[in-house]
């Protein structure tokens, strides 16, 4: 997989028919030819945009698969970590209904690659999924489908290059235009990661520090929810700054007031406290 992905970037725009853009994303095809390999998945799309936002937040994102319904509305109805074995996370994923097509659903194992793979700077960050269809037995009547994917994220002035690389097979018969136009939606996951990521970036940008600093949090809480064992603490990815911190801290006790669940509860205070201890620290 890595190996097709490096033969698709240095092939260059030379390799690739623009099918879509929009949001702030381009999609392309890969003319016919330019996949190597005979074990190629049936249909490629590669899609990039430029997100105005610290790199490593966007690899964040994409790495908690678990809040990704939150933020994907365009293609996932469910995302899950079935099981975690050293680097390795195998994901369910549950696909969303397109024209002329009933819901998909994908298994692949996910894991972190060295840039250097991919003949990228060492502060990159890129992500393999690897297809894993038989790891995890179908769910809810959907059609199984096959998907191998690729996301690049590399530092680019004040944000972030996003390219996405995918090669999928839908499953059963489906006509091969409905399949094509399915196709362009998927790599639209990057449009949808940078509608989300970038109001709060924009808010930094206008100096908000308040709001930014709230929709930080509540990101947060949403991915604590989904993957808690597997994060960082918001009190160590919040900006260090004093100001911002005092923010969030504002922002943290209304939400510890407004909050019900007992395990929620534990883990605002305990965020609360690690920055509280960060703003004495600071003096």
């Amino acid at each position: 997989l890595a190996a097709r992905v490096r033969a698709v970037k240095d092939a260059g725009e030379e390799a690739l028919q623009l099918r879509v853009e929009k949001q702030g994303a381009k999609i392309y095809a890969l003319k016919a030819g330019t996949m190597p390999g005979p074990d190629a998945l049936a249909v490629a799309r590669v899609g990039s945009t430029y997100i105005e936002a610290p790199a490593r937040e966007v690899a964040d994102l994409w790495w908690h698969f678990g809040s990704r319904s939150s933020w994907d509305a365009l293609n996932t109805a469910d995302c899950q970590v079935v099981s975690e074995a050293g680097p390795y996370k195998l994901v369910y994923l549950l696909g969303k209904p397109k024209p002329l097509i009933s819901a998909r659903d994908f298994a692949y194992a996910a894991c972190r690659l060295p840039p250097a793979q991919l003949g990228l700077p060492a502060h990159s960050f890129v992500f393999a999924q690897v297809d894993a269809h038989g790891d995890v037995p179908p769910m809810g009547g959907a059609v199984r489908g096959r998907v191998n994917s690729v996301l690049v994220v590399v530092p680019e002035g004040t944000g972030a290059r996003v390219e996405y690389f995918i090669e999928m097979t839908a499953g059963g018969w489906l006509p091969r235009a409905a399949v094509e136009l399915a196709a362009n939606d998927v790599p639209m996951a990057i449009a949808m990661m940078k509608k989300h990521i970038e109001p709060e970036a924009s808010a930094e940008a206008l100096g908000d520090v308040d709001k930014a600093a709230q929709l930080r949090y509540h990101a947060h809480l949403a991915l604590e929810s989904s993957e808690a064992h597997s994060r960082p603490s918001v009190a160590t990815d919040v900006t260090a700054s004093r100001s911002e911190l005092e923010a969030a801290l504002v922002t943290m006790r209304a939400a510890l007031a407004r909050a019900t669940d007992a395990d929620l509860v534990k883990r605002i205070k305990a965020d609360i406290a690690k920055v509280e201890a960060r703003i004495r620290g600071s003096k």
